[in-house]
């Protein structure tokens, strides 16, 4: 009899455990077992043996379903705290948004301040341009009087 090495390879649970199938197994009890015993004493072992695999094979499959199961439970636990750090996420983008939007705002109102103080500048350029030509006129007055004071004076 074959021992069992933990290796599936795609047979199925009997195969893994016994290195060949419970049907198999039992054929060749049964003709072990006629050598030597009579029907009675047969069928007691063959119940036996048949029992201890069960067994056998039965805490095998509580061990891989609680192995399982630990893995879900693992799982789950890291799908909520997935969960808890998308919802924290959206949250802050939520915040992330709300302070977009506040800088659109703040933007606008800077391009309609900007453009109000362009347009200021342009009138207050527009402003010294007519002063400086009045300026410029009258320095052009205050020139001629002056000349003509000193030819008068110098005269």
């Amino acid at each position: 009899m074959q021992k069992h090495h933990g290796k599936h390879h795609g047979k199925n649970i009997f195969t893994s455990l016994l290195g060949y199938d419970i049907f198999t197994f039992v054929n060749r009890r049964i003709y072990e077992m006629k050598k030597n015993m009579n029907n009675k004493d047969i069928i007691a072992e063959i119940e036996k043996r048949f029992g201890r695999h069960t067994n056998i094979l039965m805490e095998q499959m509580r061990h891989e379903v609680k192995t399982v199961a630990e893995g879900h439970s693992i799982l789950a636990k890291k799908l909520d705290k997935v969960g808890s750090e998308i919802g924290d996420v959206k949250m802050e983008l939520q915040a992330v948004k709300a302070d977009v939007h506040t800088a659109k705002s703040d933007v606008h109102a800077m391009k309609s301040e900007l453009h109000s103080v362009n347009m200021a500048v342009m009138d207050t350029a527009k402003q010294a341009d007519k002063i400086e030509k009045k300026l410029d006129e009258n320095l052009e007055i205050h020139e001629k009087r002056i000349s003509k004071l000193e030819e008068k004076v110098l005269a």
